[in-house]
């Protein structure tokens, strides 16, 4: 068993540790060519040494810097140890046994880490166990983490590049090289972070689009120096042809010159030489968009509310409420499926709600002192109440004063809906998401219209929600379970919605055969999440800064559970890496009380 340390680290513990590796001046076992080297991370577990990961093999190099990195958790109280080995690549096998020895180093992870800085580059001479002679340096680089979910898509093309050979006059193998700075922010040692393919003989080539998160790329900091170079293969080794040190901020804010944003690269060569002019050629960035990888957490803590809409299904097919079959049966003993559904959907979303204001309406029905049947009508006179058990009281009273009818029509709930979306007047400073839970007990009679209406209203910030009743056939509404990039399409006018914005459940079926209310709640939550975030990325509108947590909130919550929602959002991996015997959300781990219908923890579902 490891043993236990006082490394004084103890504020580092759980945070990820990024190693990265460079070699200088390896033993060379290659007869005609240089080595081939890959670097092995082996962790040493009850007094084994296991493998943990390896570094990509670079060809024909004595002096590699490894894109690849080894990701490590640092635990402070104990230890540990680590190896790290040098292979030469004889072959295409995995197994190591087949590739030659260069050398190895041993350290722990708390010596690689500086408690005052959260950088720090380790030099050590490589050697085979049992002899003095150095295989060669290599250098480890151990930095702590500042994890993202943003990214940046390039595309990136050279324009005019140097040629290369004895007259210049040969053109260039090149690949594009993008690197970071691992001596401060502005230090003057760098490490690569990605390399593109190889584009052959070319003095304007063009490297496929790629995406880096902004994590490898800079390590989440805006200001730290990056260095975007070319490079090329020449004779038995590698050249740089040019190079632009930049930072992720002053990329963002470089204008197009028309198609693209240019970036000159100077020559190291030219510099050293001391040339007037050392451009070696530029850059042209056909792409570099930033994308913002919000997460449904950062838009509620920026003050982001939920308008819920509940609408149910008064018609015939559900039974007369004295019955005792009936969907709308009461008793003192438990609640209907309606009721249910109410108060753990409904409940879910008045969590994101700051006046609690819920819409009631019904359909399919007449009050028994009016003669016509409607499609949409409120059960209370102003359309609203407050909060999700005022809606099922009300709901309850209704009840008897309503005659149950039909058919089953809800594109004029659609619409209602949809116009109550639009009068919001959703916008960056104003963040309201309407999302209707559509409660129904069979197939509906109007689906051309309702497929029209919900086509029509994708464009608004506003999510409906089927949720289906009782023992009926609902193979017709699973056309509503849909996925992101598979958007609602009407196959007889063939338009096609603009975005996902609907979802379907089968509340009797989830809550038998997967664990009950919090299973629907979970799948319900993530489905919203998504079409959330898709709404907001397609209007440009991003998270505003954080507000305060309304106290009522707070109140709902065990004096265990409201700190929580103040505290920082956890990772996704370190939600999902502990062990918790609850429910829990899919997309970012928290943890679902089934017992009181809420969720512990924000949801941070982001979507790319």
């Amino acid at each position: 068993m490891s043993a236990i340390l006082n490394t004084g680290l103890g504020h580092l513990a759980g945070s990820k540790i990024e190693i990265m590796i460079s070699c200088t001046n390896l033993a060379d076992l290659d007869d005609f060519t240089k080595s081939d080297p890959m670097c092995v991370l082996f962790v040493r577990q009850f007094g084994q040494w296991k493998e943990y990961a390896r570094t990509e093999a670079i060809r024909n190099t004595l002096n590699p810097k490894f894109v690849k990195s080894f990701i490590l958790e640092f635990e402070p109280g104990m230890t540990q140890q680590l190896m790290f080995s040098v292979y030469d690549i004889d072959s295409r096998s995995h197994d190591l046994k087949h590739h030659d020895y260069v050398g190895s180093v041993e350290d722990s992870l708390h010596n690689l880490i500086d408690d005052n800085h959260l950088i720090k580059t380790t030099n050590k001479n490589l050697r085979v166990p049992g002899h003095a002679k150095s295989r060669g340096l290599i250098s480890i680089t151990a930095e702590v983490m500042k994890e993202s979910r943003n990214k940046v898509s390039i595309h990136v093309g050279g324009h005019k590049l140097d040629k290369k050979g004895v007259l210049s006059l040969n053109k260039p193998d090149t690949f594009f090289q993008i690197s970071r700075c691992i001596d401060g922010l502005t230090g003057s040692t760098y490490h690569p972070v990605y390399r593109t393919e190889t584009v052959l003989k070319s003095t304007h080539p063009r490297w496929r689009p790629f995406e880096i998160n902004l994590q490898p790329l800079c390590n989440s900091e805006w200001d730290r120096s990056i260095q975007f170079s070319v490079l090329h293969f020449s004779g038995n080794d590698y050249h740089i042809i040019g190079r632009k040190n930049t930072t992720l901020r002053e990329m963002s804010q470089l204008e197009r010159n028309g198609s693209f944003i240019q970036v000159y690269l100077s020559s190291p060569k030219k510099e050293t030489q001391k040339r007037k002019n050392t451009l070696s050629g530029s850059l042209r960035f056909f792409q570099f968009k930033i994308d913002m990888q919000y997460s449904l957490f950062d838009f509620f803590r920026g003050g982001l509310q939920i308008q819920p809409i509940v609408a149910i299904d008064f018609t015939a097919s559900n039974g007369a409420i004295d019955e005792d079959l009936s969907l709308h049966s009461v008793s003192n003993i438990r609640d209907n499926q309606y009721m249910d559904a109410m108060d753990t959907l409904g409940a879910m979303l008045c969590q994101f709600s700051t006046d609690q204001r819920v819409a009631l309406f019904g359909f399919g029905a007449k009050w028994k002192h009016k003669n016509k049947v409607s499609h949409c009508f409120p059960l209370v006179n102003d359309v609203f109440v407050k909060g999700i058990k005022n809606a099922i009281s009300q709901y309850e009273e209704a009840l008897p004063s309503l005659q149950f009818s039909g058919p089953t029509q809800l594109a004029p709930v659609i619409e209602k809906a949809a116009a109550l979306a639009e009068s919001q007047n959703t916008s960056q400073n104003k963040q309201i998401y309407t999302v209707l839970m559509v409660i129904t007990d069979g197939v509906i009679n109007d689906i051309n219209r309702t497929l029209r209406r919900l086509i029509a209203a994708s464009h608004l910030p506003l999510s409906v929600l089927f949720i289906g009743i009782g023992p009926a056939d609902f193979t017709l509404m699973e056309q509503f379970h849909i996925g992101m990039d598979t958007p609602l399409q009407n196959k007889k006018t063939n338009e096609v919605a603009v975005r996902a914005n609907t979802h379907f459940v089968a509340f009797q079926k989830e809550n038998i055969n997967t664990g009950g209310n919090a299973a629907l709640a979970k799948e319900a939550m993530a489905a919203l999440s998504t079409q959330i975030i898709q709404y907001m990325k397609k209007n440009n509108i991003t998270p505003n800064k954080p507000k305060l947590i309304r106290s009522d909130i707070l109140d709902s919550f065990t004096d265990d559970q409201a700190p929580k929602l103040l505290a920082k959002s956890p990772s996704r991996a370190s939600l999902i890496s502990v062990k918790t015997a609850g429910p829990s959300c899919p997309t970012c781990g928290a943890q679902i009380d089934p017992g009181s219908q809420i969720f512990s923890d924000v949801i941070n579902t982001s979507v790319t």
